[in-house]
């Protein structure tokens, strides 16, 4: 996904973030400390919740950026990011 001109350079201000509630924490919550870090002046509001709702949280203008674990819809802009097999546990 392309950062919005509104993004770009940004000094101070809100980053709303959606995440999966697994991908959150796994994933994003050592980039989410590193991006603290660079910019201190950022606020960041995170919203958890699964990935149908998340599209539409993003649609609605209530999220910035959106991190999905399903297809992306059309009408949004996306770039993969990790890929991850899946696996299934059975009893012997």
């Amino acid at each position: 996904m392309s950062e919005p001109d509104e993004v770009r350079g940004l000094k101070r201000g809100l980053l709303r973030l959606g995440l999966p509630p697994m991908v959150s924490r796994t994933l994003f919550a050592p980039l989410l400390a590193i991006y603290r870090t660079r910019y201190p002046s950022i606020d960041m509001a995170l919203v958890e919740d699964g990935s149908d709702s998340l599209e539409d949280i993003l649609s609605a203008g209530d999220v910035d950026f959106a991190a999905l674990t399903i297809p992306v819809a059309e009408g949004f802009e996306y770039q993969s990011i990790r890929r991850e097999p899946l696996m299934v546990l059975l009893p012997a």
